[in-house]
């Protein structure tokens, strides 16, 4: 842990003594100097520090601040962690920050407060386990009332898992495991979740909460740019001419994200588009501060692409001043199929049926794209940038269609590749882009790479320390229709263990009727935080895990900005951070299996510092980071400012 002087000292907060009201106070101030720049009424979306809490009696106690980053969404505000006595009894933003500027939402601010509720403790086994050995399905799953389970040690429970695991790979080889995993797993965890099924087990059937929400954005990136990443960053806000939402109701999904643009279209009188089904908390905010350049287009449900290429079609029209025929000819191929085929069938009047909005309204969209894309272009900087979220553009029949779409109508006006212009997807967690960065899905590596990459594949299992022939083996497995398609493999049979890190199961399509019974077939592994969450429902052992604030790590937010979040305070005694789940069962896994588990996994317990006894995150980050070096996402730079600056 740290201390801040100069932080302190900004709060309003006398290092030596630091009281709980003083701490309030200033922490008020950090939200009030964040958002103070605008007028636009909030109607409670921020934290209320002047209610009853503020009251608290001073204790006398000192407060520490800890660097982190908010566990929520994907903007990935920078924040601190504010201990006292061992426990997080607050968290505050960090007005220095470049990506949330000194604010935080409501969710940010009290991201704490779960720490303390519903902890599990204990490692649970379930009496009446499922075994796809013998054939066995529990009849208990479904439960999690004390008398199902059976409390027991680590080492019995380690002794179970790794039993279970190598049993399984000698018996179906080890494509009939499956890991779910998570988007707020830390980047090193995500890394050697990898490591561990796809270099130890051989099997390609991982998947993550990513697939449900960014695959879309994954797949039209790749389809379209040849690498998925956003090609922009929040700065682009400060300079954009104009901003849009598809699908995106920011002002409740990535508040802080909003914030920053309704300051921009306060202060630089920028116009907005944004496009939902519904009229959304976004539009209403946009409305307040300038109704007369708002642009609320309450579209038809699945209109999207219709409207995208309406747009298109009026740009090419009406407007082909604002077609960047130089970018189209140097950086794009296939305008000319494009061209016809918009204007073959995608005229304001041919779609209204499918868009419901009319074609003047769509002309008057098309004029102000227009005007800012021009404008961009004349001074090399600014345009059009546009945002879209997780659940009105991705998650859709024709998800990727839209982001293609989208990304088609950039590309066509030369709005992407400069400050304040792009195409960029909002991850719905704050280490989203990292699972995605780290290859934790069916098919990928890490570092922006298919398995069918043959000299990566053959670079990542040496970085791996297993051989190329082995993961050349685990690129020939198939799992088809991703994670869907896992549970169908498990309710057929075909998947015999399933676990479940740091993510749930009910986020998934078809829970009761695909899930849940898959999941009472197959044997459940769930490294859990509480003892009351779905996950327990169907689990048949459950590993108790260290969460947010109480391990440290590394996070990529949505601008693909890495930020460190250090450990805060000690986990409840008998839990483990999930690295330190990986790494053991990973170690005695790759032993069973013939591996050098040191080459494999050589990392040592810490014997001192914030992680004494624990594996260090710090020793999978440099490794990572090491084996980034000449890929397309080359990191490695991070080492030498290590070694400069210490």
């Amino acid at each position: 842990m740290i201390k801040d002087k100069q932080r302190m000292e900004w709060l309003g907060l006398d290092e030596k003594k630091v009281g709980r009201r003083g701490f309030l106070k200033g922490g008020a101030a950090t939200i009030g100097t964040g958002i103070g720049t605008f007028g636009v009424v909030r109607d409670n979306w921020i934290f209320d520090f002047k209610g009853s809490t503020a009251q608290a009696q001073e204790t006398g106690n000192e407060q520490t601040l800890v660097p982190s980053q908010c566990p929520y969404c994907g903007v990935g505000c920078h924040t601190y962690h504010v201990v006292q006595n061992g426990k997080i009894v607050a968290s505050v933003p960090d007005k220095d920050s470049s990506v949330n500027l000194g604010m935080q939402c409501i969710k940010g601010l009290t991201a704490s407060e779960a720490i303390y509720v519903d902890r599990l403790d204990k490692v649970l086994v379930r009496k009446d386990m499922t075994n796809p050995l013998t054939g066995h399905e529990s009849a208990s799953k479904g439960r999690f009332d004390d008398d199902v389970w059976h409390e027991t040690t680590w080492q019995e429970a380690s002794k179970i898992l790794v039993d279970m695991t190598v049993d399984i790979v000698e018996k179906f080889g080890g494509n009939a495991i499956a890991t779910y995993g998570s988007g707020q797993l830390t980047m090193e965890e995500q890394w050697l979740e990898n490591q561990f099924m796809k270099g130890v087990l051989q099997s390609n059937t991982i998947e993550a909460n990513a697939r449900m929400c960014m695959t879309s954005a994954v797949t039209g990136y790749i389809a379209a740019l040849g690498s998925d990443h956003p090609p922009g960053c929040y700065e682009d806000i400060d300079t954009a001419d104009m901003i849009n939402f598809f699908g995106h109701n920011a002002r409740g999904s990535h508040s802080v994200l909003f914030w920053r643009v309704i300051a921009e279209k306060e202060k630089r009188g920028i116009p907005t588009i944004v496009v939902d089904p519904r009229y959304t908390g976004t539009m209403d905010g946009f409305h307040q501060v300038n109704p007369s350049n708002s642009y609320n287009i309450t579209i038809k449900p699945n209109g999207d692409i219709s409207l995208v290429n309406a747009l298109a079609y009026m740009l090419l029209t009406e407007f082909p001043e604002a077609i960047d025929g130089k970018f189209i000819a140097d950086h794009t191929n296939g305008f000319e199929s494009y061209r016809e085929g918009i204007l073959a069938r995608y005229s304001p009047k041919q779609v209204i049926d499918r868009t419901g909005i009319a074609p003047d309204l769509v002309r008057q969209m098309a004029r102000v794209w227009a005007e800012a894309s021009i404008k961009g272009r004349e001074r090399g900087e600014g345009g059009v940038t546009s945002f879209w979220g997780i659940g009105g553009w991705n998650q859709s029949i024709h998800g990727q269609h839209n982001v293609l779409t989208l990304i088609n109508l950039h590309l066509l006006t030369g709005d992407i590749g400069r400050p304040g212009a792009g195409p960029f997807s909002m991850t719905g967690q704050p280490n989203a882009m990292s699972e995605r960065l780290m290859g934790g899905l069916t098919g990928r590596l890490p570092f922006n790479e298919g398995m069918g990459n043959a000299s990566h594949r053959d670079y990542i299992a040496r970085a791996w320390g297993i051989p190329p022939e082995r993961l050349a083996e685990t690129a020939k497995q198939k799992n088809e229709n991703y994670a869907i398609g896992m549970m169908e493999r498990a309710l057929d049979g075909d998947i015999k263990m399933i676990k479940f890190s740091y993510a749930t199961h009910i986020d998934l399509p078809e829970v009761k009727t695909l899930v849940r019974p898959a999941l009472k077939k197959a044997f459940v592994m769930v490294t859990e935080s509480y003892r009351h969450a779905p996950n327990l429902l169907y689990a048949d052992i459950v590993l108790p895990a260290a969460t947010f604030g109480e391990k440290g790590g590394t996070y990529q937010n949505s601008e693909r900005r890495i930020y460190v979040t250090d450990k805060a305070i000690d986990p409840p005694a008998n839990t483990k951070p999930d690295l330190d789940i990986i790494i053991t069962e990973g170690r005695e896994v790759a032993s069973r299996l013939g591996l050098d588990a040191d080459k494999v996994f050589p990392y040592k317990k810490a014997t001192e510092g914030p992680h004494k006894g624990k594996y260090d995150p710090e020793d999978v980050f440099r490794v990572i980071l090491a084996a980034s070096k000449g890929t397309s996402t080359d990191f490695s730079g991070l080492l030498e400012i290590e070694q400069r600056d210490g």
